[in-house]
Order: C-alpha cells, then structure tokens, then sequence
C-alpha cells in the first residue's frame, strides 16, 4: 500500500535547501529558514495539527516574503509545546549561540502559540514578544476561585518568560471572559496590551480579514510600532461583518435598540443577499417594536 506523505515534507525540504534545518521530535517539529538579521519565532496554534498536506509554520508566507528568517515550531499531536524534547532543542539553540545571531527576534504566537512563544522567549533573554488571543497556560478555568493552575517547569510559565522579554505586545478582547482570564496573567512595564473588544478570541484571524495583521508585524519589527498607529489601524474593524455582529448584540444585550437598529440597517443595504445578511435583517422587526413599544427585545 502507498505511504502517506508527511505533512512536514515540503517544509523540511525548504528548509534544508535554503541552507536551514529541520528537526523531528516525538511530538513537533521545528523549522528553520534563513534570511536576514530577523528571526521570527514562530509558534502554530490548536489548527495548524488538523493540516494534513504541506504544513508550514505560523505566517511562514508573509514571513519569508520579507526576508527574515523564521524558525517555526509545529505540533505533531496536542501537547501545548510541553515535551521534553522540545526543551531540549531549544536549549541546544541557546547553548550554541543561535539566537544571538540576529539583529532582531520576535517570538510570535496565537492562541495556544502565544503560550508557546512566551514560555520559550526565556531562551532568547531580550527578544520581543507579539501574542493574539492570549493564553497563559492551557488550563481555561480556575478552580474553587483559585489561580489558573500553572506549569512551572523549564519553558512551562509565562511569568517566567514576561520578564525575560524586552517588550511584549498583546491583543486581546477583554469582553471574552477566558481571554479576560488568562490576559491578567500578564504584567510588567515591558507589557502592553491593547484591546480589541468584541472581536473573540480568533483576534489575529480578524486582524487579518481586515489586513492589519502584516502592518502590525512590521511595525514591531522595525521598533516604529505605537499605540497610535494601532488605533489608526484597528478603525478597520468596521470592514468586519464578525465584529460588526457583535457590535449590534453588544447593543441589543445592554438595551441600546435604536443603535442595534441602525446597523441593522447599514448592514442590509451593504451586504448582498445571503446568510451574512439575514444575521442583521432578521432583528429588523423585533428592534422596531422594541423601540416602538418600550419592550425589552431577545436577540433569541
């Protein structure tokens, strides 16, 4: 019978071919292409162990069209980056010098990856940290109103990487309790998170409907990137028919009809006709006899 290919084939053979390395453990692997005096430390999320052909590491695309290198960490199964071999290589990398080779590193990660990338910054002592949809452990839940339980092993606390970085950016929505949750893990003058309300969890999907998503990046690696320039950016979420929907049930829950209607009614002259926009139209008439009546209206 024919063999499966290895989802990590393309990669490896990139890798290897651009003067890089490849190296499979018993849970990831990791990737490393060069280019210039930036290295991305790129670490997947939850997703990227349900691609079963040509696996790439997180942003590997708009990564290497920039010509920075990347070194790309990848799970093989759910293990939130945990396994002793991981550990390993990554000491291997910091004993050998790797990491002070570039003029710049940025570890980078969403959701389950921003775990990643914080607990391992601590093997680049002075790197930059850029996390979406933050996650400080793999615990979702306190127990009996305790803290989140951590994993206080080597590579395993994000409080032990935070101070170890030079800077840590964090996007997040703090009306997501979870993300709420694990966002207050993180303190330190060397952090700075910005809120991105009513966009979830999957903020970085978000950011990159709305093609905010490279122009942060950059701006974090060229050291020009402010909190100025992220709100200029983020006026974008408008283009967002997630956030907007949001938006209108945001307006809806806490009474504000008459705002909740008036998207609904932008929203039903820009969309075409489909599922997008029924999810607006279909408040129509209950907003309108709320308003009209004095009555509380269900989103249902």
């Amino acid at each position: 019978m024919p063999t499966t290919p290895s989802p990590f084939a393309k990669i490896r053979d990139t890798a290897e071919s651009e003067g890089g390395f490849f190296r499979e453990t018993e849970r990831h692997c990791i990737s490393y292409v060069p280019g210039d005096g930036v290295l991305i430390v790129s670490f997947d999320n939850a997703f990227g162990v349900k691609v079963k052909e040509d696996r790439t590491p997180w942003g590997f695309d708009y990564i290497t069209s920039q010509g920075w290198s990347i070194l790309g960490v990848m799970e093989k199964e759910p293990d939130w980056y945990r396994h002793t071999s991981l550990r390993e290589v990554f000491d291997e990398l910091r004993d050998a010098g790797f990491f002070k080779k570039f003029r710049k590193v940025v570890f980078y990660g969403y959701s389950m990856g921003s775990y990643g990338a914080t607990a391992f910054c601590t093997a680049a002592p002075g790197a930059t940290v850029l996390l979406y949809g933050t996650r400080a452990t793999r615990h979702n839940k306190t127990f009996n109103g305790a803290d989140l339980p951590f994993d206080t092993s080597r590579y395993g606390d994000v409080r032990s990487g935070i101070p170890d970085a030079d800077r840590v950016f964090m996007f997040y929505d703090p009306t997501d309790e979870t993300d709420n949750l694990h966002a207050r893990i993180y303190s330190g003058s060397n952090v700075e998170k910005f809120e991105c309300r009513h966009l979830g969890h999957h903020v970085a999907n978000e950011f990159a409907g709305m093609s905010i998503l490279k122009p942060i990046l950059d701006g974090v690696v060229s050291e020009t990137f402010t909190r100025q320039q992220f709100y200029a950016l983020f006026r974008n979420r408008m283009t967002s028919i997630t956030y907007v929907h949001k938006l209108m049930c945001a307006a809806i829950a806490r009474g504000h009809y008459v705002l909740a209607l008036r998207i609904v009614m932008i929203m039903s002259d820009r969309l075409e006709p489909g599922r997008s926009r029924w999810r607006f139209r279909r408040h129509r008439k209950g907003l309108r006899q709320a308003i009209a009546t004095g009555e509380s209206y269900d989103l249902g």
